[in-house]
């Protein structure tokens, strides 16, 4: 989700990151990948398990990789193994009620309030094809991320579909200053019925986090008995604290940090325990939150419920997967 600092700074004007923990000595090949990895490109594009057509898809993961490199883009844990092939959102217990009410037919009454969601972190845009792999429409999805040089290498290399006409943002959802503005093909009368934030919160400090929230909070509508939805997944720890090891000295995603990895509170990413990422979302304004961890509550998904030590945790400390969802209601 960004550049080393000083690239991030010449390219974007935006905050510097800070120093990053970085996975690239442990990249897997693009020649590894499995058909199992390669099963949703395959559903995209409608290609079967011919040998010729998998090499292709091979091929575009080799090329995605090459832009991330050429552009000095940070390797995420999710890149080195691949791990960005396969979609995530829709493993979470709220897909089903995002994709009601992003997939209702527009009526003439209803036009005004067209619902709209955000995917914060949306890095090569997987979620994002996978939302209209589901029948979601491309003017009801808006794909954001700290630098736009991961979605354009999905766009033009890994998916090759140009983007498929979904709105972008590009900015910082860390930022004291509030949320960004959002683009004129999303911006009022649309509302923004939901957020979602796959494996972004961990990648931040502890005020980075309180301000994220406090962000998303701002953008969401609450006009509707439904009230603005929040939801996503993160790393945690049974108890709430600095990333451990080395790493916490590494530094977040986010912007709007001092940029030296020092020790102040603003530079050390920062692992939520289920507890502490609750009260958070509460402070932040949410109702109605729930933090599952583990497998507990994922469905089919197929991730461990712990981490191993490089994942976050250490041995006295292991890491697992938080789910979250919040809501967002109107205060009377």
């Amino acid at each position: 989700m960004a550049l080393p600092a000083d690239a991030a700074a010449a390219a974007t004007g935006l905050p510097a990151v800070q120093p990053q923990y970085s996975f690239a000595d442990s990249l897997a090949s693009a020649d590894g990948a499995s058909a199992d990895d390669l099963a949703f490109l395959k559903d995209i594009d409608g290609l079967d398990d011919d040998e010729k057509e998998l090499d292709l898809h091979r091929s575009r993961i080799a090329a995605t990789i090459a832009a991330l490199n050429a552009q000095g883009l940070h390797i995420y844990r999710c890149i080195a193994t691949l791990g960005f092939l396969r979609p995530r959102v829709h493993h979470h217990p709220a897909y089903p009620r995002l994709l009601a009410a992003l997939t209702t037919a527009a009526t003439p009454a209803a036009t005004a309030s067209t619902p709209i969601v955000i995917d914060i972190g949306c890095a090569f845009g997987t979620d994002v094809r996978k939302l209209l792999l589901d029948g979601v429409p491309a003017d009801r999805i808006l794909a954001s991320d700290l630098l736009r040089g991961y979605w354009d290498a999905g766009a033009d290399r890994l998916f090759a579909d140009r983007g498929a006409a979904v709105a972008t943002l590009f900015a910082d959802w860390t930022s004291p200053d509030g949320p960004p503005p959002l683009p004129p093909a999303v911006a009022p009368p649309a509302r923004v019925r939901a957020v979602v934030a796959s494996a972004v919160l961990h990648v931040f400090s502890k005020p980075q986090v309180d301000r994220f929230a406090r962000n998303v909070h701002a953008v969401l509508a609450d006009d509707d008995d439904d009230g603005g939805l929040f939801f996503g997944t993160c790393v945690g720890r049974e108890t709430a604290g600095p990333w451990s090891g080395d790493e916490a000295k590494k530094g977040s995603g986010g912007g709007g940090n001092s940029g030296d990895g020092g020790d102040d509170e603003d530079s050390v990413r920062y692992l939520h325990s289920p507890t502490s990422l609750a009260r958070a979302l509460e402070a932040a304004g949410f109702v109605d939150v729930e933090v599952v961890a583990g497998g507990t509550g994922w469905g089919s998904l197929t991730f461990p419920d712990r981490l191993e030590p490089g994942g976050g945790g250490s041995a006295s400390t292991p890491a697992f997967r938080l789910c979250f969802t919040a809501v967002k209601r109107k205060v009377d």
